[in-house]
Formats: C-alpha cells, sequence, structure tokens
C-alpha cells in the first residue's frame, strides 16, 4: 500500500514530461512570458523565497516533511520543472507570473538545486503558486463570490496531469478562447494584452453557455447581440443594455418562452423608484383601466395616501392593450435579477452610438428577426405571418419552448466578435481599473478602455 509521500508523487510523476503548449506557440524547454503592461505586483506576490501563510490544505501536504517538487539532494524533479515553467507562464491565461511565484524565482529562469531551509521554503513556494493558479484559473482572481482554491489544488495534484487539467478547468466557451488566442498575437501592445486579461477574468466569473449549441450573447457595454449556431455566427443586431444607475448583470440564462402582446408586471425596482413617487403626488397618477394596481392583494382604488405603503407590498401590471415598455414580444428568462429580453416601441435609441437607456433588461433592434431565429430551433416551427399577428394581436398569447436557447449576458469592454475580429468598447459602468488595479495591470486610463481596435484575429 502506498503511503502519503507515495501516493502524492505518484499522482504527479506524468506532470513532468508534459509538453507546455498555449495555442500551438508555447515551447517546452524554455518560456517567453507574454508582454503585459504590469502595474504594482499584486498583494499577494512574493518578493522572495520568505515563508509566506500556507493554506491548511498545502500544509496539509507536508506533514510528514517530504519534499514535493525537489529529491532530498536539492534537485528539482521533472514534475517541479514542469510546474515552475507552467506558473512562469501564466501571462498566457491573462493572469501574472509574480502573483504565484516570487521575484527571485522567476528571475532565475529555472528551479536551481537547493539546500537545508531554502530547500523547503521553495518546495512550498511552488505549492502556494499552485494552489493560487489553479483557484484563480476555475474561479477567478478578483471574483466577488470567491471560490475554493483548497478544491481547485487538491483536484489538480490528483489528476497526475496538470496539463490535461488546465485544459478541462479553465473556462472552455467561445469568448474566453477567443480572447486566450488573441492574447498571443504579436502585434498587440502591452495595454491591449492586459485589456484583454481583465476581461479573461470577468468571463471566469460567469460560465458562458455552451457553443456548441444554438446560443444568443450579448456584450453589455458593446450593446450587441449575436446568435449563434453550429459554432458560427448567425446574425446580428443592436441592443439597448441598463443605464448606469441600473445596470444590467453578467448572467447566463436560458430564454424558455415567447410572450406576444405581453402585458408587464413592473418589478419591485421600478415600482419603488419610478411608480410609487407618482402615487405619492398623485393617487389617480395610473389609469386604471390600463393598469392593475394592488396593495398587499386588494384593490388599490381607495388609497389616498401613498406615503404610508411600502413598495413592497404593491402590486403593478400593464395591460397587453396598450403597448408597453416591453414592446410587442418579451424573451423570457427567470433569474432573481428579473432580467429578460424584448421588443420595444422606442426604436430612436437603436441608432445611437451610446445605447445604454433601460432600466437593466436587454431591449432588441430587431424583435420578429431574433423570434423568428428562435422558433427556427423548435420541433415546430412558426411562420414570419404568425409571428406578426401575434405581435400585432392585442391579447397576450404565449409559445412555449421545447427546446430552451441560452441567452449570455457579458461585461466585456474588450472582446472577440463572432466574426473574428478583436474590438473595445466603452467601459459604461466604470469598472475596468478597479478590476485591473486588483490584478495588477495598467491599461489606458484617458479612455477607460483600449483605443478601438480593428486588427482581425
Amino acid at each position: 500500500m502506498l503511503n502519503r509521500r507515495q501516493l502524492i508523487t505518484s499522482s504527479l510523476a506524468a506532470i513532468g514530461g508534459l509538453a507546455l503548449t498555449s495555442c500551438g506557440q508555447q515551447p517546452n524547454d524554455s518560456v517567453q512570458a507574454l508582454d503585459l503592461a504590469l502595474a504594482q505586483s499584486p498583494p499577494a506576490a512574493g518578493a522572495s523565497l520568505a515563508a509566506r501563510p500556507l493554506p491548511q490544505v498545502v500544509q496539509r501536504a507536508y506533514t510528514s516533511r517530504n519534499l514535493l517538487w525537489h529529491s532530498w539532494t536539492g534537485r528539482p524533479t521533472a514534475a517541479g520543472s514542469a510546474l515552475y515553467q507552467r506558473l512562469s507562464a501564466a501571462s498566457y491565461h491573462g493572469l501574472r507570473a509574480d502573483s504565484y511565484l516570487p521575484q527571485d524565482m522567476l528571475l532565475l529562469g529555472e528551479l536551481p538545486r537547493r539546500r537545508g531551509q531554502d530547500l523547503l521554503l521553495a518546495d512550498q513556494a511552488l505549492s502556494l503558486g499552485l494552489h493560487d493558479f489553479t483557484g484563480d484559473l476555475v474561479y477567478g482572481r478578483a471574483n466577488p463570490q470567491g471560490g475554493n482554491h483548497g478544491a481547485a489544488f487538491t483536484a489538480a495534484l490528483a489528476a497526475g496531469n496538470l496539463g490535461r487539467w488546465i485544459r478541462t478547468n479553465e473556462p472552455e466557451g467561445r469568448s474566453y478562447q477567443d480572447l486566450k488566442q488573441a492574447l498571443t498575437r504579436t502585434d498587440l501592445s502591452p495595454e491591449t494584452r492586459s485589456a484583454i486579461a481583465i476581461n479573461m477574468e470577468r468571463l471566469r466569473w460567469t460560465p458562458e453557455a455552451d457553443w456548441r449549441r444554438p446560443y444568443i450573447r450579448v456584450n453589455i457595454p458593446g450593446a450587441i447581440l449575436e446568435t449563434f449556431e453550429q459554432r458560427r455566427l448567425k446574425g446580428s443586431m443592436r441592443v439597448v443594455t441598463g443605464r448606469t444607475d441600473r445596470p444590467t448583470p453578467s448572467l447566463v440564462n436560458p430564454i424558455v418562452d415567447l410572450k406576444f402582446s405581453p402585458d408587464w408586471t413592473l418589478p419591485s425596482t421600478i415600482i419603488e423608484q419610478d411608480y410609487l413617487p407618482k402615487l405619492r403626488l398623485d393617487p389617480d397618477a395610473l389609469n386604471r383601466e390600463v393598469y392593475e394596481v394592488r396593495v398587499k392583494g386588494q384593490d388599490s382604488n381607495a388609497i389616498r395616501n401613498w406615503n404610508v405603503i411600502s413598495p413592497d407590498d404593491i402590486f403593478i401590471r400593464q395591460s397587453s392593450k396598450e403597448i408597453s415598455p416591453l414592446g410587442k414580444v418579451r424573451f423570457s428568462m427567470y433569474n432573481r435579477d428579473a432580467i429578460f429580453l424584448h421588443d420595444t416601441p422606442e426604436q430612436e435609441h437603436f441608432g445611437e452610438d451610446y445605447r445604454a437607456h433601460s432600466s437593466g433588461c436587454i431591449r432588441v433592434q430587431h424583435a420578429v428577426d431574433l423570434s423568428l431565429w428562435i422558433l427556427s430551433h423548435q420541433r415546430q416551427s412558426v411562420s414570419r405571418d404568425e409571428v406578426i399577428e401575434r405581435m400585432n394581436a392585442g391579447e397576450t398569447s404565449t409559445i412555449k419552448l421545447d427546446r430552451t436557447i441560452p441567452a449570455s449576458l457579458q461585461y466585456l469592454t474588450t472582446y472577440v466578435d463572432g466574426s473574428g475580429t478583436l474590438k473595445s468598447a466603452t467601459d459604461i459602468y466604470e469598472k475596468d481599473q478597479e478590476l485591473a488595479q486588483h490584478l495588477g495591470f495598467a491599461i489606458d486610463d484617458a479612455q477607460g478602455a483600449v483605443a478601438p481596435l480593428d486588427a482581425n484575429t
């Protein structure tokens, strides 16, 4: 029976013989890190081999005083050298190598023979680097929701093949992989690569829709919707996204039905911020033939003092007899943010460059075309004439989808569009600088984003 040290050693043995490839360009015997625009060192980066606090999951790997990456003669093992190369090449994943290896180790370019206490510190530094790198790759380094780095570390050790583990566990969505590929281009400035890196970080927080099946992708700051099937771009259109005080969140959610001539049940945030102030000024502000208004389930006609009414107790629904802000069709998604896609009567905004005007939901430019594309992937197709008839009926009707269509809503200020062009978008919610600072990258702060890019990937 293998003891703990033998088990760990055997699990790691396969790491050493891996070819270190990233987009087919990274050599095995030496690593040339990508040139990123670095700002200050990340807070967790080490300046020397001085011991840093080790998480318990890393400490447990050393309870028998074993070494994971060196022999007791001081020579690094094949697995240790391979891990060192992987961590040194963290920039290929849009991450900083000095977040995972102390500067003095990075400057050496390879693992030298070590002795005494220095040997144990070097070995532990590699383990800590693996712990942080694997967690950051899976969950993101600055993810507001956090993640269990220990689980990723343990899984990587158990896998026995670090290269395969990385390929399996890094985000596999189209947006992430396209940005990763763009990162290796030789014609990009370090600032542009840094901008790519911070957007790759965002994509580690929210998994993308499976690009092997039909799906919709919305870029929030770019205000563009794209449809894909069989891994190819099928169409695109302009959209209107959430304004700065009511931002559209990043999420992945399936579209489950199409609701034509929709009525509109108002979200609590819109009731509180838009409609309750009107009722407090004038109890008759809403036409009761158009709006159903209830308080704690009861008819509200008798209420004259709305100042004592809590917004949480109010229900307001606009009838489908009137053209609502949802336009003539709603593409229903169900999530805690009450975000979905919909038509709009305010078509004039689609001609503007800046299109962040909604209360958080996505207004689509060509509702008929999007409806037909979604319905073309159902077991029973629906004609254009029927779609238009339902949209203009003035009575609500719903088509439930037997094959839901995933929608990815992404906040990417540097991205690769469906045609393969690297682009940038205005940082409308002013998120880039804070994230760049957290990750230790420098980006163009004159615009809050990189300049527009027109080269194809």
